[in-house]
């Protein structure tokens, strides 16, 4: 009996988990737990030094497991992978949010309004328009302001001009109303003359004169010469358009004069020289048929070698020139008769 009574000893006892009590009441004396000294009651091992915790559930239940899985209700151990690599990922990234720079705070950047630019006939009104002479005494930014109003009427103008019907006399005032806002800039370099271009010389040496002109052109400096140029070529353009608006009139001695100013500026510019031509020769005198004449032997010249108004150029000249003998013979008499009479 002893030898029974001993290895019944040596064995673990375990005692069933009572039935929860249908109240829902638990305490510590109603559910006791019983384990060896290697496992919990889950089965569970249990490092030497912990002490294992004994939860009361407000509704326990025996604890239910999948084959080749772990209980659902029991932890996982404390050195778990699953639990770790979460816990690694986790510090990493506290880590480099703590080295990460913190960027500064951007001060507000209160935008001031930009200053009103002063209107156009405000900055015209500032400038002596009866005076301009060579506009030498007025700054580059007076000169690009009185291109500036020329060219808004000269702009007017060509809308008048083109209207359906035209309103020539608007236009024209327009076109002199610009042209007084442009000083008699200086040339800054000779242009060919016309009757070099007549004589088909339209590639040659410059002058002396034309030298020292281009220096005195990099003294004055490249915008003072550029507004120089600018102005130039609007009165260029402004006289050639009211040439224009003069032919539309009828008014030849007005056409051939605004014609004239505006081949001061360029004596290479066609419409100026076709307008010219037939301006003088509709006034028919003598010298105004040798005026037309040379603009359009000039006119051949510039010309491209294909331009189909070649032909009825050459087809001008033609008729000109045994008209021009008889205006030229008609002239003659009429002075010898007129000093016959004295």
């Amino acid at each position: 009996m002893a030898s029974t009574a001993a290895a019944s000893d040596s064995k673990p006892q375990f005692t069933p988990v009572p039935t929860p009590p249908e109240s829902g009441a638990t305490s510590a004396a109603s559910t006791p737990s019983f384990q060896t000294a290697e496992q919990d009651d889950r089965g569970v091992p249990m490092d030497v030094d912990d002490t294992p915790t004994v939860e009361e559930p407000s509704f326990p239940t025996p604890p239910t497991t999948e084959p080749g899985s772990a209980t659902t209700d029991s932890a996982p151990p404390k050195n778990s992978s699953r639990d770790s690599k979460p816990e690694q990922a986790s510090s990493s990234k506290g880590k480099q949010r703590a080295t990460s720079p913190t960027p500064a705070a951007t001060p507000d950047v209160v935008e001031e309004p930009e200053p009103e630019q002063e209107s156009l006939d405000s900055r015209l009104a500032k400038l002596d328009l009866k005076d301009l002479g060579d506009g030498s005494q007025l700054t580059v930014e007076e000169l690009n302001t009185l291109l500036e109003g020329a060219t808004q009427l000269k702009d007017a103008g060509n809308k008048l001009y083109t209207a359906r019907p035209p309103k020539l006399d608007a236009a024209r005032d327009d076109y002199l109303k610009a042209l007084s806002y442009l000083p008699a800039v200086p040339k800054h370099l000779a242009p060919p003359s016309l009757d070099d271009l007549a004589g088909g010389d339209r590639f040659r040496e410059i002058t002396d004169e034309e030298a020292e002109q281009i220096e005195a052109d990099e003294r004055a400096g490249y915008e003072r010469v550029t507004a120089d140029l600018a102005i130039r070529d609007a009165q260029r353009a402004i006289w050639g358009n009211l040439g224009a608006v003069y032919a539309a009139q009828k008014k030849d001695k007005e056409t051939v004069d605004a014609c004239t100013k505006a081949l001061t500026y360029d004596p290479t510019y066609i419409k100026a020289l076709q307008r010219r031509a037939a301006a003088n020769e509709r006034i028919g005198t003598w010298n105004a048929l040798a005026a037309a004449q040379r603009d359009l032997t000039a006119l051949l010249v510039l010309l491209p070698i294909d331009s189909p108004q070649r032909d009825s150029i050459h087809a001008t000249l033609d008729k000109l020139a045994p008209r021009i003998k008889v205006q030229q013979d008609k002239e003659k008499d009429d002075v010898l008769g007129k000093l016959n009479k004295l």
